[in-house]
């Protein structure tokens, strides 16, 4: 009876991580829908368009009509009859660098496989991924953590080439075909967004500028740095012994073995906006290229060291201030200044005085 009671217990808590939290293919059946008509033969007006940019996670997109554009250029090629040897050409260019020739092979990928997605799809609804997803996420949290009853949409789609979280939007758009990829391991992929959504909604103390779209670029890079570094130990840790890699993995053990030299670069840019602060836009775009995936490969670098010194207590501190991420990893490059790059005096102190104007009390 005691073993009943404690497997009870845990359901419970279970279900109150995720309360409310629900994974969404409404928009993909719109999709799927649209797709079939195309198949047979049917143009889709303005109408049917719009019909998908509304409908869940799609409508992210809604007054985005550049990325709207791009996709729609496309749908005809991937699924109308009469364009299937066009289709067979385009796809035999192996321009993998061009946009177009991503977004082709993305959607034909997607079309081939519609099966086996609605298959995962299923599972996933039949599944306690949400619940196995914040457990993933609660890994990085503070054991006395605990957040509201979130009414979080997962809303699966076909058109973001990675997942990414709104918080302003209690929105997680999941990418359908980059999770089915991982199989087994989608409730890491879930849990890496779910971080995301609890620290920019309960931790983060970085201040909001309603003035700007977004954060400059200098600011959004140290920001995204921290993010995706702790988030990527979720999903991404053992990434650089992980056998067979896609060609995203290879790029992104590629970037992370580079960090010393690109962060030696950073560096060198953050010192010429201290020299001349006119360059704080130019240089911060410059820095934001000299990280590149997002930030993801050199964040994961950063948050490696820091729990590998610090242990997760460390990388708790940093959930705050991604100032304090920078800090930490500076102070421990110290102890392997040989493998590490530690910033300079001159790059610390004017971080800092970032730090006094951007993080809020």
């Amino acid at each position: 009876m005691k073993n009943i009671l404690v497997l009870l217990c845990i359901f419970l808590l279970s279900l109150e991580a995720s309360f409310g939290q629900k994974i969404s293919d409404k928009g993909l059946q719109i999709y799927w829908e649209k797709m079939q008509n195309i198949e047979s033969g049917k143009e889709l007006s303005n109408t049917d368009l719009m019909e998908i940019w509304n409908s869940p996670g799609y409508n992210y997109y809604n007054n985005q009509t550049a990325s709207q554009d791009i996709y729609n250029n496309y749908y005809n090629l991937v699924y109308l009859t009469g364009l299937q040897d066009s289709l067979q050409n385009r796809l035999r260019n192996n321009d993998n660098s061009s946009i177009s020739s991503y977004i082709i092979r993305y959607l034909n990928e997607a079309k081939q496989k519609r099966l086996k997605l609605e298959e995962f799809i299923q599972n996933l609804k039949t599944s306690n991924n949400i619940n196995d997803g914040n457990t993933q996420a609660f890994k990085y949290l503070p054991k006395t953590f605990k957040p509201d009853n979130e009414n979080t949409l997962i809303a699966l789609t076909l058109i973001v080439p990675d997942s990414q979280t709104i918080p302003e939007e209690d929105l997680i758009l999941i990418d359908l075909l980059s999770a089915y990829r991982l199989g087994n391991e989608f409730d890491k992929y879930l849990g890496h967004e779910l971080h995301h959504l609890y620290v920019l909604n309960y931790f983060s103390k970085l201040r909001k500028n309603d003035e700007l779209d977004r954060y400059p670029d200098l600011i959004y890079s140290i920001d995204k740095l921290r993010l995706e570094g702790i988030a990527d130990l979720i999903d991404k840790d053992d990434i650089l012994e992980k056998p067979n890699k896609s060609d995203y993995e290879l790029d992104f053990c590629k970037y992370y073995k580079e960090s010393k030299s690109r962060f030696q670069k950073m560096d060198y840019l953050i010192q010429e906006i201290v020299d001349n602060e006119s360059m704080f836009t130019a240089n911060g775009k410059k820095i934001s290229r000299e990280l590149p995936l997002g930030c993801h490969p050199n964040g994961l670098y950063m948050a490696h060291l820091i729990e590998r010194e610090y242990g997760k207590d460390g990388i708790l501190k940093c959930l705050e201030n991604p100032f304090v991420f920078i800090q930490l990893f500076n102070e421990a490059s110290k102890q392997n200044p040989e493998k590490y790059y530690t910033f300079s005096d001159v790059a610390m102190n004017y971080l800092k005085k970032l730090e006094l104007e951007w993080i809020e009390d």
